[in-house]
């Protein structure tokens, strides 16, 4: 462009907006902890008790600010969660991520569905959505 104006943020503009960028994105991390813990705690508790070892298995891991996974480590998690043979439940919703862990059919188990951490996802989804959505502007000028 030959002729013009050069609109730009002033280095003090630009300071104020990454200190805010920063602010926000602490307080959205430590929200989104507190909700990958509330989601292992239920999911934990809705798990049968049979299954000691999957209870014990779900946690959370940080991958980095704002990612984290929540999960279990056994090879049996989905198949307690979904069931299995002809008593499988999946959610609509879910049907592409549960395929993933379609058994081979090499023998027939029919147990049915428990599920603990989707439905704990979700439940604890709309509460973190509402929070954020009411508090998190006031927790970012209060920080």
């Amino acid at each position: 462009m030959r002729w013009g104006v050069d609109v730009r943020l002033n280095n003090s503009l630009l300071r104020s907006i990454n200190n805010v960028r920063s602010k926000t994105e602490e307080v959205l991390d430590k929200k989104i902890d507190a909700f990958c813990d509330e989601v292992v705690s239920k999911a934990v508790s809705r798990v049968p008790k049979k299954t000691g070892a999957l209870s014990r298995s779900i946690t959370k891991v940080r991958r980095a600010s704002l990612q984290y996974k929540v999960g279990a480590y056994v090879h049996y998690a989905p198949y307690v969660e979904w069931g299995t043979g002809t008593l499988v439940d999946v959610p609509t919703e879910l049907k592409s991520y549960a395929i993933l862990y379609k058994g081979r059919g090499i023998k027939q188990v029919n147990l049915p569905a428990h599920p603990y951490l989707f439905n704990s996802v979700e439940e604890e989804r709309i509460k973190l959505f509402k929070d954020l959505k009411k508090n998190l502007s006031k927790e970012i000028r209060r920080s």
